[in-house]
């Protein structure tokens, strides 16, 4: 109470005055991380420039700052710290002494379901509050998660204050696993309920499951019908949830967008999107796309839940597009339209459709590629199972996608790939392998259609679409690929590093592999939760002046 009267009788006197701030006595927490508690970073700029951290605070802030530090203080574990404020000419200096702490003197636990993982204190630590309360969440988290809602959940910690020790009780019984008695949709106003229950991952009778909430939550925002989507599963008799699914459509039915950017794949880039959100539960879409390679303009019409097949509904969506594309020694015009039906599931999904195109080759090196149009009709099929324990940044699970696609007419080939990928949590660290084998049939093949690789999601020693058939002394792609990554991931603080391998074989004949080239490098991965950006170098071990940097955003697929 004395240092806040002083503090408060100073403001009269030296009315608007600024202090550095500055600690004395603290043995446990660094300067910086006191500086973080109170609210003080540097920036970015003052951490590349290596600059001396020392942060003002205004006077009439200076109780808050000592009511903060106390209570983290003792948050921490020092419930019986000593802290005087004193001003030094234009210093504010925290004066600290923290005494003994609390430490845990027992730890008993009775569960039938594990948590050891979860308890972050073992006999012997300092007790802080903050990691009692995480752990309390991040239990009840891992019941819903494994569909126990009706669990019996007692966790204590018991503060012998003149012994400096806590004893921490945990009593956990588990429950019967919970059901998703029914569902219930409301806030639909021209929306049909159909759309909604198509695109959740949670239907009745299912087992209850926190992940598959999470996931369907996002999915209805994907669509971009809702301003707002709710999910509230509080309802429960026994072990029967009755959810209940609160969506606010959109007013606004017009969407724009626009942007001007950079990627290290297409150059400099210019788009825009007009998108109609909700013509009769419909979407009609334009977008423009401008790249130092490819210019493109598409019609879209998108129909969710308009057909039923084998007892499932499918989204149809129909475009329309003109495309300008630039190779290194030949370029393309095609016109196309794609008819296409999907359906996505939590673990998986499946689209399939008929594309049937003209494609233009012009401004071709006649001795490798000819002149040419083809008009092609192909029938296509693409499904992709998903293992992974998330979607943004997995560190656990596989994934495994099947591609095919046939044509007639001007073009007759048969074009596969099958691609896997597999995520392994290591005791510091993920490590990431990765798989795709492609090949085509035929002889009427058009060289858009013919394996290209380079780039962030290929071989990152070379920049984007400049790995061809490596058999060949022309600029052409293959009918045989076969790509390889191995990576790693190191956390360090909010970000990963990484570390990989890819290794690359394209040949212009089909099941044949006889050249590789190879990529090595560093790159770092910040997850986000729009998906991981990611920043790589990379280049050839045996050639070392072939390299690349390469910007991406999203997964590794």
């Amino acid at each position: 109470m004395k240092i806040v009267i002083s503090l408060i009788l100073s403001f009269y006197t030296l009315l608007g005055a600024q202090y550095t701030i500055d600690f004395f006595g603290n043995k446990t927490f660094t300067k910086k991380r006191l500086y973080k508690e109170l609210g003080f970073e540097q920036t970015l700029w003052q951490k590349i420039l290596h600059k001396k951290f020392r942060p003002k605070v205004e006077e009439k802030l200076i109780p808050t700052l000592y009511d903060e530090l106390k209570l983290f203080y003792q948050e921490q574990g020092f419930w019986d710290a000593n802290i005087t404020a004193k001003i030094q000419k234009d210093t504010l200096l925290f004066i600290i002494e923290e005494h003994t702490p609390l430490h845990i003197s027992a730890l008993a636990t009775t569960s039938d379901f594990s948590i050891e993982s979860f308890i972050p204190f073992k006999k012997g630590d300092r007790f802080i509050v903050s990691q009692f309360v995480k752990m309390k969440k991040d239990i009840k988290d891992a019941l819903l998660k494994n569909g126990y809602c009706s669990y019996e959940f007692i966790p204590k910690a018991y503060v012998y204050k003149k012994e400096k020790s806590v004893v921490i009780s945990i009593y956990l019984a588990k429950g019967s696993l919970c059901k998703i008695k029914t569902i219930s949709i409301h806030g639909l106003q021209s929306i049909p309920a159909k759309v909604v229950k198509d695109h959740i991952y949670v239907q009745p009778g299912d087992i209850f499951s926190l992940s598959k909430i999470d996931e369907s939550y996002k999915r209805l925002y994907s669509l971009e019908y809702f301003n707002a989507v709710r999910f509230d599963y509080s309802k429960k008799i026994d072990n029967q949830i009755f959810l209940d699914i609160n969506c606010k459509e959109r007013k606004k039915v017009h969407l724009y967008k626009a942007g001007v950017g950079f990627e290290s794949d297409r150059g400099a880039i210019v788009s825009f999107q007009y998108k109609n959100l909700n013509y009769h539960a419909k979407q009609i879409s334009l977008d423009l796309f401008y790249a130092d390679i490819t210019k493109k303009v598409e019609l879209g019409y998108f129909m969710p839940s308009s057909i039923t097949l084998f007892q499932n509904r499918y989204d149809i969506k129909h475009t329309f597009s003109y495309t300008q594309d630039r190779f290194d020694i030949f370029k393309s015009k095609e016109i196309t339209y794609k008819l296409k039906l999907l359906k996505e599931d939590y673990n998986k999904g499946i689209s399939f459709g008929l594309q049937p195109s003209h494609i233009q080759i012009a401004d071709t090196n006649e001795s490798c590629i000819e002149r040419k149009n083809y008009t092609l009709l192909a029938p296509f099929i693409d499904i992709f199972i998903d293992k992974r324990n998330e979607k943004f940044f997995p560190t656990n699970g596989y994934f495994l996608g099947l591609f095919a696609q046939g044509s007639l007419l001007d073009g007759e080939y048969f074009k596969t790939s099958v691609k896997a990928g597999i995520y392994y949590a290591l005791p510091k660290g993920v490590l990431f392998l990765k798989g795709t084998l492609g090949e085509i049939l035929g002889n009427k093949i058009p060289p858009t259609k013919l394996f290209i690789a380079g780039g962030v999601q290929s071989n990152r020693a070379y920049p984007f679409r400049s790995l061809y058939a490596l058999d060949s002394s022309c600029k052409i792609g293959g009918k045989s690929l076969l790509a390889t990554t191995v990576e790693y991931h190191y956390p360090l603080d909010s970000y990963y590093l990484a570390l990989f391998w890819d290794r690359t074989y394209i040949d212009s004949n089909t099941l044949q592999f006889n050249k590789a080239v190879d990529g090595v490098g560093i790159g770092i991965l910040y997850p986000t939760v729009v998906g991981t950006i990611k920043v790589y170098f990379g280049f050839n071990p045996s050639h070392i002046v072939q390299n690349s940097l390469g910007l991406y955003i999203g997964a590794s697929f």
